[in-house]
């Protein structure tokens, strides 16, 4: 999202003060990585990315006086559900049966989460897990 300052800020305003609760679950990287694995991560996706980091998000949500409770890479976590439904999703597939168009789109499809996987095993791209409390 772009301006996400903006859009913590109508969050913030948005939530009951007194104990409410916000849990953001995002790739995150930072503004000046150069990780070639992280470019070809964003040029494949669909949609533009703006860069945040997990140190931009917490500090944010600080100012806009959030208390962090857990701020989390779930990387790992988040890497094996894609490989593993991948796996599952393979053993779905009729191949004797599947039309050539859909057969590119699948190619298409693996080659996006690949770029995702190869930015997150460089380092460069993480999955991160944020949850914050607005005390007042």
């Amino acid at each position: 999202v772009e301006g996400k300052s903006r859009l913590l800020e109508k969050v913030r305003n948005a939530l009951k003060p007194g104990e409410s609760q916000i849990v953001i679950t995002d790739l995150m990287f930072d503004t000046g990585a150069t990780a070639p694995e992280l470019r070809r991560w964003v040029n494949a996706e669909t949609i533009p990315v703006f860069a945040y980091s997990m140190n931009e998000l917490t500090t944010e949500l600080i100012r806009l006086g959030f208390v962090i409770r857990t701020a989390d890479d779930e990387s790992r976590l988040y890497r094996k559900m894609i490989i593993d439904a991948w796996k599952q999703y393979l053993t779905t597939l009729d191949t004797d049966s599947l039309p050539p168009a859909i057969g590119r789109q699948l190619v298409h499809d693996a080659q996006f989460w690949s770029s995702r996987i190869e930015a997150m095993d460089a380092g460069a791209l993480r999955c991160a897990r944020v949850v914050a409390v607005r005390n007042a």
